[in-house]
């Protein structure tokens, strides 16, 4: 199977195709995005990955045979270097956590949007991380006391909080969207980041393009999920 060397080749794996086929819709017409192989369970996603090599593997966390955690982990042991991009309806710290341990990249919500989704795939693509807003609470220090029951395990190795990047903004957005939350203008922003005003309208696009927030109600609520304000 070929594809353009510049765009992101993903292997998506879910047991139900109906989702797969959801997927499929949202990122079919998207440029730099390529779905080259996909697997109904975690062994075929295995097998899907050490085959082509792609460049993101989307694991739903419920699979039969090998079930997303269990496939994770299959892939590291592998050696393969692809990024691990978490697909999961199930928000609860233990999930989170152990997909972290697995050895993913990311962990997304099933009910985010196609805008987050590809947002979330070209965030873990690049090198970063990447957690839906309402899981990314479940990587902070105090959330290392929460573990299952049945499996004591070591979550030592989680990224430190500093380095979550939920909704795949940078920095300098997360500022951005910082100084809207508080109702700064344009000019407010620009002066006391010491920017021009037109690269806060550049970063202001760029964040709800990213988050989905279309007015400043949206924005200052986002603001407040990741913790800004």
């Amino acid at each position: 199977m070929s594809f353009n060397s510049t765009q992101i080749s993903i292997v998506i794996a879910d047991d139900h195709e109906v989702v797969r086929d959801g997927i499929r819709a949202r990122l079919q017409e998207v440029a730099d995005l390529k779905i080259i192989a996909e697997a109904k369970n975690g062994s075929e996603a295995v097998d899907q990955v050490s085959r082509y090599d792609p460049d993101v593997v989307m694991l739903d966390i419920s699979m039969p045979i090998l079930n997303g955690l269990e496939t994770a982990r299959k892939i590291r042991e592998n050696g393969q270097a692809c990024k691990i991009l978490m697909l999961s309806i199930y928000d609860a710290t233990e999930y989170v956590q152990g997909a972290v341990k697995a050895g993913a990249n990311g962990y997304l919500l099933k009910d985010a949007s196609a805008k987050e989704m590809v947002s979330a795939i070209r965030s873990v693509a690049a090198g970063g991380l990447y957690f839906s807003a309402k899981v990314a609470p479940s990587l902070m220090p105090q959330a290392n006391d929460v573990k299952s029951s049945a499996n004591q395990t070591d979550f030592s190795t989680l990224p430190e909080p500093k380095k979550i990047c939920t909704y795949g903004l940078s920095t300098r957005e997360r500022q951005v969207l910082r100084a809207i939350a508080q109702g700064l203008a344009n000019k407010e922003i620009a002066l006391n980041l010491s920017i021009s005003v037109r690269t806060v309208e550049s970063h202001r696009l760029n964040i709800r393009e990213k988050t989905g927030g279309g007015n400043t109600a949206q924005l200052t609520r986002i603001a407040s999920e990741l913790q800004l304000i």
